[in-house]
C-alpha cells in the first residue's frame, strides 16, 4: 500500500513515495506538507483511511485521523513518513473551549490569525474582551517558533497562552505558559482533572532603592 495521505485543501491524494507525490505541477507541496503542525491547519493532511470510510487501525487505538510528515529512517535512507497527529491534542482543545463556555466565556476553536500565518487552537474572551489563545504543544517546537508566533498573537490582539506536558518544553520560561500531566485523551474528554504542574502568566521586576541615611548620634 502505498504511503500516503489526502490533502484536504486541494481535494488530492499525495503518494510520499514518488519524487513529485503524484502532481508535477505542484512545486511547492513538500514545504507545505513537512510544515510544523503548528504552522499550518492541523486538517490539512488526512488518513487516507478515514477518507476513503475504511476503518484504519491507528485511528482505532486512538489516533487523530489527521496526519503530519515525517522523516523516517531506512538503512541509511531518510524517506517520508505519514504519521497520525495524537488526539490528546484534540482532546485538550475542546476541553479548553467547553469549560470556558461553561463559565459563560466566549471560545472558539481553530482559530485563523487576520494574516492566516498561523492558527490558533483556542481563543477565550474574558468580558473585557481580553483575548487568551491557548497554544497546546504536546509537540517538540522550536524557541524561535516560539518567539514568532508568540509576537503574531500579540500584533493580533491575542495574548498566547501555551500548553506543555514536558518540563523540558523550549516554550518553558519563552512565553506565558502552563505544563499539565500527561494524562490519556480519554480522562481529558471525560472531565478528569488536569493539575497545573507549573508555569507562569507574566514576569514583573520590582527595583527597591534603599536611601542613604546619616547616622544617629549617641545618646
Amino acid at each position: 500500500m502505498a504511503n500516503g495521505v489526502w490533502h484536504t485543501g486541494y481535494g488530492i491524494e499525495i503518494n510520499l513515495s514518488l519524487p513529485d507525490f503524484g502532481h508535477p505541477d505542484r512545486s511547492d507541496l513538500l514545504q507545505e506538507i513537512t510544515a510544523s503542525v503548528s504552522e499550518r491547519d492541523p486538517q490539512l493532511l488526512e488518513c487516507l483511511a478515514h477518507h476513503d470510510k475504511r476503518e484504519c487501525p491507528s485511528e482505532s487505538g486512538g489516533k487523530s485521523p489527521w496526519m503530519f510528515i515525517r522523516r523516517g529512517r531506512v538503512g541509511g535512507q531518510r524517506p517520508l513518513v505519514a504519521s497520525h497527529l495524537p488526539i490528546t491534542h484534540k482532546a485538550t482543545k475542546e476541553r479548553i473551549v467547553e469549560t470556558a463556555g461553561r463559565y459563560g466565556l466566549d471560545a472558539e476553536a481553530e482559530v485563523h490569525m487576520a494574516n492566516r500565518r498561523s492558527v490558533s487552537d483556542a481563543v477565550v474572551t474574558g468580558p473585557d474582551g481580553l483575548r487568551i489563545g491557548w497554544e497546546i504543544q504536546y509537540h517538540h517546537l522550536g524557541p524561535s517558533s516560539v518567539h514568532r508566533r508568540s509576537v503574531n498573537a500579540r500584533e493580533h490582539g491575542i495574548t498566547p497562552l501555551w500548553v506543555a506536558k514536558d518540563r523540558t518544553a523550549s516554550l518553558i520560561d519563552r512565553a506565558p505558559w502552563a505544563r499539565v500531566d500527561d494524562i490519556p485523551w480519554k480522562d481529558i474528554a471525560d472531565g478528569k482533572e488536569m493539575v497545573i504542574r507549573g508555569g507562569y502568566r507574566h514576569l514583573e521586576v520590582w527595583e527597591v532603592r534603599t536611601e542613604q541615611r546619616a547616622p544617629l548620634p549617641h545618646q
